[in-house]
């Protein structure tokens, strides 16, 4: 709620079992109260020797960010509707104003500092109140230091204009001092209505900083940009690259249960974890390497006790979908879309044998079968159409 001073000055999805949908995709104190926000210093960050998975990287001194890449959830909206936004959409905080309670609904970003220095900050953002220091504004910290009011003097259109308000005359440009390594930065809804679409983080060697045409920086340990979000019954991530999933807890139950479930464990073989999230996350993001579907266990503790699902991370461009359950006392489906003979030879985790015969379903043919021992499964197959080979790969966890 501040103007400025007259001085000028950014699919995984899991084949569906109960309601579950793995969608592909993105700790917080209070720090300063009031109008006036806190201190803009960040507190210590998590530096590190390398940078961590996920975190997006600089090139030539930019990091480009767009909003909905996070795991905003909560009162931020998602939406398309004022055009001029990047990517695939801006957020909307639809919340309450939190003008004295920072750290609602917060969501956050990773990033990998090679050069330490100075580094400008700038969200496009919008607001149309009427009042151009209305609507205008969200918290913002660095490295779990303290919440600071971040705000935009220009209504009406997309703009740049972003400013740190540390008191009633203190409201630079939004800006940092980094050191090199990792870093976190996260966003909390401040005042309703205000939009954010991404956001720049550039040194001053950058040439034209907030040009809008630059692409979404890459991140650590991915390869390629992710999958557009799909839903349940979609195919996940791409065999010959690294990709980002995001988890939702909630979509293994009915959506009645959601209020809840008060904590989460995953297991995921292989999986890393990314964004600030880990296995006890209730909506994490993780990292995992395409090339073998994997097994998903979920320990979901609600009022009633603990529950356990389970499920699978199918890989884009494979021979066989599969559904149930990769685990030793689970059953498992291998569903062929493709024109496979009938006999699929599969090979155990222990060096196990089997030819297994084909029947037909809704789709093609799928291979039913209990798996005798945990460990990487492979299957092989031949078209009946070309006589190719197709094979794939699949973990099976205890």
């Amino acid at each position: 709620m501040s103007s400025l001073p007259k001085s000028p000055l950014l699919v995984l999805s899991a084949l569906a079992f109960s309601a579950l949908a793995l969608t592909l995709a993105t700790g917080c104190s209070s720090g300063g109260t009031g109008d006036g926000g806190g201190s803009g210093d960040p507190g210590a960050p998590p530096l590190g020797d390398s940078a961590t998975a996920g975190a997006y990287l600089p090139d030539d001194g930019l990091i480009v960010v767009e909003m909905e890449s996070g795991l905003a959830t909560g009162s931020w909206a998602e939406e398309t509707s004022l055009t001029g936004f990047t990517g695939s959409g801006y957020l909307r905080w639809a919340g309450a104003n939190m003008y004295s309670a920072p750290g609602a609904d917060a969501f956050g970003f990773d990033f990998w500092i090679e050069e330490p220095g100075e580094y400008s900050f700038r969200i496009h953002n919008r607001h149309d109140h009427p009042d151009s220091t209305l609507a205008n504004d969200l918290w913002v910290r660095m490295d779990e230091g303290d919440w600071v009011k971040a705000f935009s003097w220009q209504r009406g259109q997309w703009t740049w204009a972003t400013n740190h308000e540390f008191s009633p005359s203190n409201k630079p440009e939004a800006r940092y001092d980094l050191t090199a390594g990792n870093h976190r930065i996260e966003f909390s809804g401040r005042s309703t209505d205000f939009s954010v679409d991404r956001f720049h983080l550039f040194d001053a060697g950058v040439a034209d900083p907030m040009n809008t045409s630059y692409p979404e920086s890459s991140r650590a340990g991915v390869s390629g940009s992710p999958a557009a979000p799909g839903s349940a019954g979609m195919i996940v991530a791409d065999a010959s690259r690294t990709s980002l999933v995001s988890l939702r807890a909630a979509a293994l139950t009915d959506r009645a249960m959601e209020p809840w479930l008060s904590s989460a464990v995953w297991s995921i073989p292989g999986a890393s974890f990314a964004d600030g999230t880990s296995a006890r996350s209730m909506n994490p993001v993780v990292v995992v390497q395409g090339g073998a579907a994997l097994p998903v266990r979920l320990e979901l503790m609600t009022e009633d006790g603990t529950r356990e699902f389970r499920s699978v991370l199918n890989v884009d461009g494979a021979a066989a979908q599969l559904a149930g359950e990769p685990f030793i006392d689970g059953t498992l489906e291998l569903h062929f879309a493709l024109h496979i003979e009938d006999v699929i030879e599969v090979v155990g985790g222990r060096g196990e044998r089997a030819s297994l015969r084909a029947i037909p379903s809704a789709n093609g043919l799928r291979v039913t079968l209990r798996p005798t021992s945990s460990g990487l499964w492979s299957y092989r197959g031949r078209r009946s159409d070309t006589g190719e080979v197709v094979q794939g790969q699949f973990v099976v966890a205890r």
